[in-house]
């Protein structure tokens, strides 16, 4: 029995692990226990771990609770310890599409995929199964472009500038967001993608007179260096001997897909006048022959972990379907598009590379997909013997009503105890957690305050209260472990949304979803009509923008960075509201209206506040514990504005 339950341990899998032959399926996690195990699993290994999951919402779940499980919180935020968990995203817009993406997003990646390359210290990784599909620039391209600045070194501004553009980098005014650079006699600004702020470069001459990092914010200096390094800021590097060839492989594939020249003269004059452009990336495969893929930059010491296989099954499919129907509507619309499988791995190809990982696969039940089923490669099962919350979740549920409602929870702090068993008792914020340890004190129930979940001894059956965010607790008796959350405890607490006071940033901000046709309202120019996106070149830079068309066939072009300055049309049905001019003056009496509408209003608020003050009130008690019991039982969570009148 003894030994059973050693095999079942998270330290005979860790021990397995070095000299395994095959890989191990561990059946029985379900919910934020697995990010536990993987946790368990860095500490012990310091070896790059890569976190398969199915998708976007289950990645930002596993990275807030490997959060909590990870890393140490202190009341000096800039004393808490790195975390080792980093996310490689996928692209935010459709395969095909030769739409620009988010800048936020480039970096997020070119960051990824340099940190795994240069192996600077072990990390975990996490991404989704549909990112594994995407070629990626080659690691030997990424590498020979990163470039060392230091401080008292000779460089040439020039050379240095060619560099940047021809990487992807904008020439702006002023530098903001990753990407953008800036050139102001000596002083050199560049947002590179490895750091969070954009770097200063004053030159005396040619040489590196000062490095520092500044708030693209405020543009003040933030920290002071002594090196730096210069990362592309997109997957796509354009040299300027390789341009010709790129453009004789765009004017090849045109003529193999029989399209007419003038489809592709556009691009060819685009690459020619700026190099890399946004949307470059549906075409990568002509700047790059043979490209890399996730797997080539992964090192040869890493550990695949696959959360539920059957389910990453099921979200590459999907994905694969939706390239291929993507890539068929840019051939029937006579878009230059190259072959899917010149951009994307099969996920047939991605499993058999995965099986030879050696993984290990995290599944809630031992279920077998199709795919599976059908290639089935050596593995060891696994059975973990932990447990959910659902059944102490549904006894606390029954005795909320009743005169100790938290007996049920006190019974299980004191049953864990007596069994060794360490308790952890998770609470959104200090307050909470200083309220539900009161909530405790009648049932004798005495709870140690941990800082973090580093900082709690295992298998001493003490009680713990700790402030965090983990998705759902769990008991796992080999680990001698037990958490639950706050939700658990009280139910879950339901958020009131407040509606935006921009709703712009809902309507609008997937643009793709705009119809031609369809009324929009700018800020300073009133009721428009939407006449599709266009791509215009200023200054040398190519971007997207919103054509909307005013009284008199006005045109306005809107930059899609900019859309929170218009939102889609609200009005009556059946009801045609007659365009603005711009420049006119019915806008502007329309928000002169609408302003002394809301003075009204506030010099109302103001009276009956005011009527409020003079009258008399009444005093009632300090609340007490049947009042917090009230209290905590609350089914929604407090906005801001309750709080504070709290």
């Amino acid at each position: 029995m003894k030994q059973n339950q050693e095999k079942k341990s998270l330290e005979f899998i860790i021990d397995q692990i070095p000299g395994r032959s095959h890989g191990f399926e561990c059946l029985g996690l379900h919910g934020s226990d697995k990010a536990y195990f993987v946790s368990r699993l860095y500490n012990k290994l310091k070896r790059p771990v890569f976190v398969i999951v199915p998708s976007s919402g289950e990645r930002e779940r596993f990275i807030e609770d490997l959060d909590f499980f990870s890393r140490s919180r202190e009341t000096d935020s800039r004393k808490q310890k790195a975390h080792p968990a980093i996310c490689f995203p996928g692209y935010n817009i459709l395969p095909f599409k030769f739409l620009s993406y988010h800048n936020k997003t480039a970096a997020k990646r070119i960051r990824t995929l340099y940190r795994i390359a240069a192996g600077e210290i072990p990390q975990i990784v996490i991404a989704t199964a549909d990112v594994l599909l995407q070629k990626l620039i080659p690691r030997q391209e990424l590498c020979e472009y990163a470039e060392l600045i230091m401080a008292g070194e000779d460089i040439h501004r020039d050379i240095l500038i060619k560099k940047l553009v021809s990487g992807g980098y904008v020439r702006s005014v002023i530098v903001e967001e990753p990407g953008d650079f800036c050139v102001r006699g000596g002083i050199l600004d560049i947002f590179t993608p490895l750091y969070p702020d954009p770097l200063r470069i004053e030159l005396f001459g040619d040489t590196v007179d000062s490095l520092r990092f500044f708030s693209a914010a405020t543009q003040r200096t933030t920290q002071h260096i002594q090196e730096a390094v210069i990362l592309p800021a997109r997957e796509t590097i354009l040299k300027m001997e390789s341009m010709n060839q790129v453009i004789t492989r765009l004017r090849e594939l045109a003529y193999d897909i029989d399209l007419p020249e003038s489809k592709v003269r556009d691009i060819e004059d685009r690459i020619r006048n700026k190099g890399a452009f946004p949307g470059i990336e549906s075409l990568i495969s002509m700047i790059y022959p043979k490209l890399d893929t996730f797997f080539d930059y992964v090192p040869d010491n890493a550990l695949f972990v696959l959360a539920e296989p059957a389910e990453l099954d099921a979200a590459a499919e999907h994905a694969q379907k939706q390239i291929q129907n993507n890539y068929m509507t840019a051939r029937n619309e006579g878009r230059v598009c190259v072959e899917p499988d010149s951009l994307y791995l099969k996920w047939s190809e991605a499993k058999t590379i995965l099986a030879q990982k050696k993984p290990l696969a995290l599944k809630t039940l031992s279920v077998l997909s199709p795919s599976e089923a059908s290639i089935r490669h050596p593995v060891s099962n696994i059975q973990f013997p932990v447990a959910d919350n659902t059944y102490l979740s549904m006894e606390l549920r029954k005795t909320r009503e009743k005169e100790a409602p938290l007996l049920p929870l006190a019974n299980w702090i004191q049953t864990k105890k007596q069994s060794g068993i360490t308790t952890v008792l998770v609470c959104g914020s200090p307050s909470q957690g200083k309220r539900l340890k009161s909530f405790l004190d009648p049932y004798n129930i005495r709870l140690s305050l941990a800082e973090g979940f580093p900082e709690i001894r295992r298998g001493v059956g003490i009680a713990y209260i700790c402030s965090g965010k983990v998705s759902s607790g769990f008991v796992w008796p080999a680990e001698s472990v037990a958490v639950i959350t706050e939700n658990e405890i009280f139910g879950p607490k339901r958020i009131r949304k407040k509606a935006p006071r921009q709703k712009i940033q809902t309507e609008l901000l997937d643009y793709e979803d705009l119809k031609k046709g369809e009324l929009i309202v700018h800020t300073e120019h009133g009721i428009g009509r939407y006449d599709g996106l266009v791509k215009l070149a200023l200054n040398g830079n190519t971007n997207d923008f919103l054509l909307i068309v005013y009284k008199d066939n006005d045109r306005l072009y809107l930059p899609v960075d900019r859309m929170t300055m218009a939102q889609k049309y609200m009005g009556v049905d059946g009801i045609e509201p007659v365009l603005d001019k711009m420049g006119g003056k019915s806008w502007e009496k329309v928000k002169s209206r609408v302003k002394k509408s809301v003075e009204k209003m506030a010099g109302d608020l103001l009276h009956l506040y005011a009527a409020r003050k003079v009258k008399s009130g009444h005093a009632h008690g300090v609340p007490d514990d049947s009042f917090r019991d009230f209290e905590a039982g609350f089914p929604y969570e407090e906005t801001p504005d309750q709080l504070r009148a709290i």
